[in-house]
């Protein structure tokens, strides 16, 4: 199989669809491209960006396709890739821009980070839900990711904690500590009962949701 090249430079981000039919790029040049996972042409390029594509997810529904740049966070149907919703964070708001979103498996809500800060957004009315969370020990937060059921959300950058936000009010709920260096990833299991984070510190860590106790 021939690698995939593309006229942009620096890929910053890539998605597969639900249903791993189509997946999604997006460039260091602010361009974000629809592509046939069977043909591996593209079929649809997205306008809205004016610089990096730092975030990019589609929603387990096959509803939404989010994609972010700068303060802008786009909200696009799916389908017909259709802007549905825009969310605009203040200049103030945030250091370095949006470096991060996800959204919910029913795609009732979006998370953006940027910083050391989480917000929560409805997604079809952009409107934010409770108060913003501030991840103590954190910054430059890399991964947010909720719960396979949206009530959690766990947040990571860099700094050694692992930052546990109520995915309904926005309310930070704990901090947990265990790494010893910066952390990459995290992600919770499909059944929802474990988080799984990593980093720096060469450790993989898996936590159990309910008591937050470090199993491994």
């Amino acid at each position: 199989v021939s690698p995939l090249k593309l006229k942009e430079r620096n890929i910053f981000k890539a998605a597969f669809s639900p249903d791993s039919k189509r997946f999604a790029t997006g460039t260091e040049q602010s361009t974000v491209r629809i592509w046939s996972a069977e043909f591996a042409e593209c079929i649809e390029t997205l306008d809205g960006h004016e610089c990096i594509v730092k975030a990019l997810a589609w929603s387990e529904c096959g509803r939404f396709l989010i994609t972010a740049c700068a303060n802008k966070l786009i909200v696009r149907d799916s389908d017909t890739y259709k802007t549905m919703q825009e969310i605009s964070l203040k200049s103030g708001q945030t250091h370095f821009g949006i470096l991060c979103a996800t959204v919910t498996q029913d795609g009732s809500r979006i998370a953006i980070a940027s910083y050391n800060t989480v917000w929560l957004f409805e997604t079809l009315t952009g409107r934010q839900i409770g108060s913003m969370a501030t991840t103590l020990g954190i910054f430059n937060i890399r991964v947010v990711t909720f719960s396979p059921d949206g009530k959690l959300c766990a947040a990571v950058g860099n700094g050694d904690r692992v930052s546990i936000i109520d995915g309904v009010t926005g309310k930070v709920l704990k901090s947990l500590v265990g790494h010893t260096n910066h952390l990459r990833s995290a992600t919770f299991s499909p059944c929802g009962k474990f988080l799984l984070t990593g980093g720096y510190d060469c450790t993989i860590k898996i936590w159990d949701v309910r008591t937050w106790v470090c199993l491994r």
